[in-house]
């Protein structure tokens, strides 16, 4: 049996990909979710789909870049449902650039989302899990903080920044019985794909002095892409081990995080840079010997 099976879910980001996946599974799993949004309208598609289904999942405003949208949210919700007993932290941005091109107000967006977003949505929740010793969080992290790629600055440091924090708060909660659990997928099928490029704001990697470097480490990806997960099957699996009695406080989810994580493990940190400045036979040797990808 699980034991949050039932309780009120909040999820960040929920109007598409994993977080519209999490937010259905968590509802035909019993749960009564509140589906946070920038744009409630656009959480129609989702509404639509539990309804069809026999469920119900109401969304509310929320935006966890504005301190002021996240307070009305929470009064609303706490008013409607009572505070949440489960926090799913989804709501993301992210950026595909050399750090030496990629401006800063994007940076700062991509923290602001995936990080500071975040330790708003913890510090709205941990007060009342901690009154009532019960509760859980579940911050979607990814395997970029420990399978780092060039052009994955922003994102990657976001997500280490939040796994370092859910660690420092996942310690303070434990002597009221509040459970953190930082996610580490791989690759999901998900717009946050199609929200990754610049859109004009900076240059295309491949038009860059950094080009070679990107084509090597963009196979990676493919291989990565090639093999995504379902949202609704990686949704299943993050949920059977999140909401379990004992969670692991991380979890890796779906078939490239589960190779591709502890195999960067084995590899030395300066053989691994060395991959950026890396010949067309070094780089095939590294994908084939210690990555396990065989192309074409």
């Amino acid at each position: 049996m699980r034991r949050l099976e039932g309780r009120s879910a909040l999820v960040t980001g929920a109007n598409s990909g994993i977080g519209k996946a999490l937010a259905l599974e968590l509802a035909r799993r019993g749960h009564a979710v509140i589906a946070g949004v920038r744009d409630p309208a656009k959480a129609a598609a989702l509404i639509g789909e539990a309804a069809g289904e026999g469920h119900a999942i109401r969304a509310v405003r929320l935006d966890v870049t504005d301190p002021d949208s996240i307070q009305r949210a929470m009064a609303d919700i706490t008013a409607r449902e009572g505070p949440p007993e489960l926090l799913v932290n989804n709501a993301g941005v992210s950026a595909n650039a050399p750090l030496e091109l990629l401006p800063e107000d994007h940076h700062r967006l991509v923290f602001e989302t995936n990080y500071w977003g975040s330790v708003r949505m913890m510090q709205a929740v941990a007060g009342d899990m901690r009154r009532h010793c019960r509760g859980r969080i579940l911050n979607i992290s990814s395997i970029m903080p420990r399978f780092v790629l060039a052009g994955t600055t922003a994102y990657a440091a976001s997500k280490a920044a939040l796994e370092r924090a859910s660690e420092a708060l996942a310690l303070e909660m434990a002597p009221f019985g509040v459970r953190v659990v930082v996610i580490e997928p791989g690759a999901v099928k998900s717009d946050l794909q199609a929200n990754t490029s610049g859109g004009g704001r900076w240059a295309d990697p491949a038009q860059t002095p950094y080009a070679p470097t990107f084509a090597l480490t963009r196979r990676i990806q493919l291989q990565m892409l090639a093999q995504a997960m379902e949202a609704d099957a990686a949704a299943r699996v993050m949920l059977d081990a999140a909401l379990a009695d004992d969670p692991p406080f991380r979890l890796l989810v779906g078939e490239d995080a589960n190779r591709f994580v502890p195999a960067r493990e084995t590899i030395a940190d300066k053989d691994w840079i060395a991959m950026g400045a890396a010949g067309e036979a070094a780089f095939g040797a590294l994908l084939r010997d210690r990555l396990g990808v065989t192309e074409g």
